[in-house]
């Protein structure tokens, strides 16, 4: 066995000061937080080499456009991806509940107009025989509505 070969692996002592949850497991499992001087020189890097770099965009419709531009201008031997393409199942689980929140207002909006209505008929209902005693006294149209806009109903 040759002396010359035998390559000890690069060991860094680290000390851990605090520990990140982000709640989604494959992050946690792959990413760790640090500076990437270290990780350059255990990967024997030079000072402008990165592993990865992100881009952040103001306006997330523009992210697919975005995207297709920062692949046209790096090297061949690079590949770029968007989060949308890398992370697609988030985001197609975030376009399902968009469409749960739509589903749930629509039924919302029709049990609240529903009650409206049958609160209404029940208010009318209610004072049907008021309005028949009224019209016995011999009230006119406008002294009835008269009574409905101006005295509270107690029930």
């Amino acid at each position: 066995m040759k002396e010359g070969n035998n390559q000890l692996p690069n060991l860094r002592v680290f000390k851990v000061v605090g520990i990140y949850n982000s709640g989604i497991q494959e992050f946690d499992a792959s990413y760790i937080i640090g500076d990437i001087r270290h990780l350059q020189r255990i990967n024997k890097w030079q000072v402008d080499q990165v592993g990865a770099f992100e881009v952040f965009v103001d306006d997330f419709t523009q992210i697919k456009a975005k995207g297709e531009e920062v692949y046209e201008q790096t090297n061949s031997t690079l590949d770029t991806q968007t989060i949308a393409e890398k992370y697609y199942y988030i985001f197609e689980w975030l376009q399902l509940f968009d469409f749960n929140i739509i589903v749930i207002l629509i039924v919302m909006i029709a049990v609240a107009t529903i009650n409206m209505v049958v609160a209404l008929l029940v208010l009318i209902l209610e004072r049907t025989q008021m309005i028949g005693i009224l019209k016995a006294l011999g009230a006119n149209n406008w002294t009835i509505r008269k009574c409905f806009f101006t005295m509270r109903f107690t029930s």
